[in-house]
């Protein structure tokens, strides 16, 4: 299903990004010519650097995990964070477990007012 919405938001990206890294026409797959398996396995071995790769991405601001990786580099060198370094959302959860955790630590705390 992902492949579908990839396909379908295409901004020219993806026919760019194919034709440059694996010579492949997307429209060979309304010709015939490209099967779904193969375009799904072309997709999935893009280069973290192709524009389909960094418009689905989940980086923040342009930075993958080598930009962060770099300033923290930085960060370690000079004990400054990097200036450039996106901040963390105040409105984010700080992990996809807090919902979680909070979920537990409030049944704890009904069950330490019951006795």
């Amino acid at each position: 299903m992902a492949l579908a919405a990839i396909v379908r938001e295409d901004d020219g990206s993806l026919e760019s990004d194919l034709l440059r890294y694996w010579g492949v026409d997307l429209l060979d797959l309304w010709r015939g010519g490209l099967t779904v398996r193969r375009l799904s396995k072309l997709v999935a071995t893009l280069p973290a650097d192709s524009a389909t790769s960094r418009r689905h991405s989940n980086t923040e601001n342009g930075w993958d995990i080598h930009a962060f990786l770099l300033a923290d580099l930085f960060h370690a060198f000079t004990g400054n964070e990097h200036p450039a370094r996106p901040q963390p959302d105040a409105h984010a959860k700080s992990s996809r477990y807090a919902g979680l955790r909070e979920a537990l630590e409030a049944q704890r705390a009904r069950r330490a007012s019951q006795h």
